[in-house]
């Protein structure tokens, strides 16, 4: 039992010398991070007034099926990457969809669904 104790401190004198050079680079990592967030802005468009749900959830409304397509690849361009994908007539139907709501989540999820099946 003495010896077992007397092998533990070692290793755990060698585990601390370990550890320390990756804590000192998790706060080197974590001061770049913030250094980068500091310059970071709100979006002048962004309406401080309007809750962060809220603002998701709403697409711009009234587009004809061009304006819409472009509106979505540069609002939502993950949602335009997989509406591309869909065929002439299924792309009619998120369109008519878009034009019946103004939720992305919805819009996102028909898109998905009719991407799969």
């Amino acid at each position: 039992m003495h010896r077992t104790r007397v092998c533990i401190k070692p290793m755990i004198l060698i585990l601390v010398i370990i550890c320390l050079p990756s804590i000192a680079h998790a706060d080197a990592y974590t001061n770049a991070l913030y250094n980068e967030a500091v310059d970071l802005s709100v979006d002048p468009e962004t309406d401080v007034n309007m809750s962060v749900a809220i603002q998701k959830s709403v697409v711009g409304h009234g587009f004809k099926q061009e304006g819409f397509q472009s509106m979505l690849d540069e609002r939502y361009h993950g949602t335009y990457v997989f509406y591309k994908r869909l065929s002439d007539k299924n792309r009619l139907v998120a369109y008519e969809t878009y034009r019946e709501t103004a939720d992305i989540e919805s819009l996102r999820l028909l898109i998905m669904d009719l991407l799969v099946n």
